[in-house]
């Protein structure tokens, strides 16, 4: 983190070591900022697209500046089929950093198909002439400019949505389902796809129940006497109806309603939110100052257990250097007991690194497994996507020997980060090491099959 004044190095005093500026407000306001950011990306993963785009767009309001926030809000926006709001949070990011930015990749990937790009840069021309002839009740126009952009960009949830609205109006509402589930498979929580179809088992409800009641038995009609009345039998009842003098009244109850309803959300609704809005802001605090907590008092114990460990590794050591033979063991303690003081020393891609390729069926002592539980669990995600985005910057950069070492260091540590896999196979195929590239993708392919990156892998195996 750097000041925002001066752009130097923040240390973990509340002022700037440089100029002397008072950052506490600032180092709070950036740590919210990426606590929406890592919110947002846990719903991007479960393709919960919406709520991440509202995530990170309150993480930029809070921080224009969080590169992170902004690169993954174009990823999102472009699985949502937004190509141009993509482009834009990409290009802003770019000026933003310049060097050593993933945005830089992204952009250079989309277009580098000239054709493909412009394609899909004409979708948005065409959504808007679309809607432009739905509005104007040119209803047979606007879907056949909608399934012309599906044709192109089959992603674009807003084109969906709009096709399976019209189609609704036309009662074609099993043609309507299929669209909406098919934006639904993109966005899982998008709220107009759920209450469009929400919408439309409503009607299939009433409609199923107007076909049931066509076979129920009809009741017996009431004989009515239909002997004429005399004029003395005719009673027409007194009206209180009186026509309105003008519309002012009208107009003079409609503004006293909307003012009402503006007093009630001001004093009625708005404390509350503001009150709900600084409890979670509490709360949060209390989450930090735990977890503070709770980190100090493992190392303290990690650094009694280390002591003990130590102690006793010494002593085999020293017991198989006696009887002369070699223990097996004492490499994986040593092992064990390096992680351990990386990790104390903060350094948890050394720690993660030290302890990953231990064989823990040879470990028997108690406090060495809880030693390796405890990096494990803390460590070796971290790790991971700290070496995921040194080989990420190497390939950005066209280092890619670089890029295949830190790559592979990554996925010893976490075999589940599918981006890993993708840039270390294009890694290998821009070194020409074209059987190691197959072997990434096919990796891709089989383990991965519904992610982003699967069909330029099966492009590539079939094109090699």
């Amino acid at each position: 983190m750097r000041c925002y004044q001066c752009n130097s190095p923040l240390t973990d005093e509340d002022f700037c070591v440089k100029c002397g500026a008072d950052v506490t407000v600032y180092k709070m306001v950036a740590k919210t900022s990426n606590s929406y950011y890592n919110l947002g990306l846990a719903k991007a993963q479960v393709r919960d697209l919406t709520g991440a785009v509202n995530c990170l767009k309150t993480s930029l309001r809070l921080n224009k500046n969080n590169i992170k926030a902004r690169n993954l809000l174009g990823l999102v926006y472009f699985e949502m089929g937004e190509i141009v709001e993509a482009l834009t949070q990409w290009v802003i990011s770019r000026n933003l950093k310049p060097e050593k930015n993933a945005a830089s990749v992204y952009i250079r990937k989309i277009q580098s198909n000239q054709n493909k790009f412009e394609a899909m840069n004409q979708t948005i021309k065409k959504f808007n002439q679309a809607l432009k002839h739905a509005k104007t009740q040119n209803y047979d126009l606007a879907v056949i400019q909608l399934k012309k952009i599906l044709a192109t960009n089959p992603r674009m949830i807003k084109a969906l949505q709009l096709l399976a609205l019209l189609l609704m109006k036309d009662g074609d509402y099993g043609r309507a389902k299929k669209y909406l589930r098919q934006s639904l498979k993109i966005d899982k929580n998008n709220t107009i796809s759920q209450k469009y179809l929400y919408e439309i088992e409503l009607q299939e409800y009433e409609l199923s129940k107007e076909q049931t009641d066509t076979f129920l038995p009809k009741k017996k009609k009431t004989v009515v006497d239909n002997k004429p009345l005399s004029g003395n039998d005719v009673i027409v009842p007194p009206t209180t109806y009186k026509e309105p003098s003008n519309g002012a009244i009208t107009v003079i109850n409609i503004l006293v309603g909307v003012l009402i309803g503006a007093a009630i959300i001001w004093f009625l609704i708005m404390p509350a939110r503001l009150q709900s809005q600084m409890q979670e802001y509490n709360k949060t605090l209390t989450d930090y100052s735990e977890q503070l907590s709770n980190s100090n008092g493992e190392i303290t114990s990690l650094k009694t257990q280390v002591d003990k460990l130590t102690a006793e590794n010494e002593e085999l050591k020293s017991a198989a250097e006696n009887v002369g033979i070699t223990v097996d063991n004492v490499s994986i303690y040593d092992a064990i007991i390096s992680g351990a003081y990386a990790y104390m020393s903060d350094d948890k891609v050394a720690a993660a690194e030290a302890v990953a390729g231990i064989d823990m069926t040879q470990v028997t002592a108690p406090e060495a497994v809880n030693i390796y539980n405890t990096i494990k669990s803390q460590c070796f995600e971290e790790a991971a996507a700290s070496l995921y985005e040194q080989g990420f910057e190497f390939y950005g950069d066209n280092e890619y020997t670089n890029a295949v070492a830190y790559l592979e260091r990554s996925l010893k540590l976490n075999e589940d980060r599918v981006e890993a896999v993708y840039y270390l196979a294009m890694s290998y195929q821009a070194l020409k090491e074209n059987d190691k590239a197959k072997t990434y993708y096919q990796m891709i392919v089989d383990e991965f099959p519904d992610s982003f990156y699967a069909n330029d892998a099966k492009a590539y195996l079939k094109n090699n």
